[in-house]
């Protein structure tokens, strides 16, 4: 039986992801030599789907990007990439790829890890329409699910507290039809007409749950990005490449967790890394560096010597230069300077919070160091207030501490 179509919703301004939303579609994040998108799509391919619809904003059009990304991957799939010109909501990225659909589609993320698997168990319920969800102590900050005899008749967007219609929030993965379609066409454009057309379809018709014992991994904000790199070490192995260069004073500490080195990469003298660890290819990892905690180095990025790296990800072709860096995400192409210091706990030891578009975020996390966007230039002797984030091509001047956010493209001189 021919699998529907699979469409990825990799659209809009991503504007919650900052600071890593500059470039490109937050689903293009390499993780341990591959972009989750990618990781997403070989999912898709092992379970037979091989039609996909990929609904992108312009900066990942036309093989910018996201779809410059995937022209150089190995997919046997027919892809095809749709236009959303602006950031219009979920409803009309999919409208934008109705003449692309089967009687039945997919819609979905493009980063879930297991999607194939997740779609189909969609199928599997027999129904024309279907939506996932999981489990939530917190259904006041989620669409949450109405349900009657097993079935969902309605979905109440961030419900007051005490006023739930259940605990189950909806995840971003779903099987509809084309009544689903009808209905949202017939709909005035909005941000939410999605979720009213879906509303519509269950006053009308049996909608399918299928209902998951945890929620999927969401990649609304920069710091989810660590949840990915844990789910990712479970499945590591324990590698170093032929290829690479380790100097026999290395240690290798595989206690804790696996520890992959690629190909060409150098691990310098009297250096110890403890696993989890990924060093990607031709990472230059110099003298008498630690590397602890669960650390993802990405290809052609250099860590000076005595530098430590502790629960972080360094993205591609950026450098670090003999710094302490804790529990932060550095973007691809960041240039940092000697004497860098994160700050990763607050002196109360509550949990971070972080200033995303003008409203106070809390992150759940008591460590979180810095989040740099892509390109940034850090002067040396530089450091950074707990949960700071500094926008891409920013330029942060010689022995600055960072208190507070920067945009994309601003100095900082004192």
């Amino acid at each position: 039986m021919t699998k529907p179509t699979v469409v990825i919703i990799a659209g809009g301004e991503n504007s919650r992801f900052f600071p890593l939303n500059f470039n490109t579609y937050k689903g293009s994040m390499n993780l341990m030599g591959k972009a989750l998108i990618i990781r997403a799509l070989e999912s898709l391919q092992k379970h037979g789907y091989h039609k996909v619809v990929i609904v992108v904003s312009p900066k990942n059009y036309q093989g910018q990007g996201l779809s410059g990304l995937l022209a150089e991957s190995k997919l046997d799939q027919n892809i095809t990439f749709v236009l959303q010109p602006e950031a219009k909501g979920m409803g009309d990225a999919v409208l934008k790829a109705r003449d692309q659909l089967s009687e039945q589609f997919i819609v979905t993320s493009g980063y879930h890890l297991n999607v194939g698997e997740l779609a189909d168990q969609l199928l599997e319920l027999k129904a024309e329409n279907v939506v996932c969800s999981a489990p939530t102590l917190e259904p006041w900050e989620y669409g949450i699910l109405s349900l009657e005899d097993g079935r969902a008749v309605g979905i109440v967007e961030k419900p007051a507290q005490g006023k739930q219609p259940s605990n189950q929030k909806v995840q971003s993965i779903y099987a509809l039809n084309q009544d689903f379609i009808k209905q949202l066409a017939a709909l005035p454009e909005s941000d939410y007409n999605f979720e009213t057309a879906l509303n519509l379809v269950m006053q009308n018709q049996s909608v399918g749950v299928l209902a998951l014992p945890d929620s999927l991994p969401s990649l609304k904000y920069a710091w989810h990005l660590f949840d990915f790199q844990q789910q990712l070490f479970k499945d590591l192995r324990s590698h170093t490449s032929t290829k690479a260069e380790v100097a026999k004073t290395v240690v290798l500490d595989e206690s804790q967790g696996s520890i992959y080195i690629d190909d060409g990469a150098h691990i310098g003298h009297g250096t110890r890394i403890a696993g989890p660890c990924y060093i990607g290819r031709n990472v230059k990892v110099g003298d008498f560096c630690l590397l602890r905690g669960g650390c993802s180095i990405e290809a052609d990025t250099t860590i000076g010597a005595y530098t430590e790296i502790v629960r972080s990800i360094i993205l591609s072709s950026s450098s670090v230069h003999q710094s302490y860096v804790s529990d932060s995400i550095i973007g691809h192409r960041v240039k940092i300077g000697a004497g860098f210091l994160t700050a990763n706990k607050r002196l109360d030891r509550a949990p971070i919070q972080i200033n995303i578009k003008g409203k106070m975020i809390d992150t759940g996390r008591n460590n979180l160091g810095v989040l740099i966007g892509d390109e940034a230039n850090i002067g040396i002797r530089v450091s950074t207030m707990p949960g700071v984030s500094i926008g891409a091509q920013t330029l942060i001047h010689p022995g600055v501490m960072v208190y507070r956010n920067v945009d994309h493209q601003q100095t900082v001189r004192e």
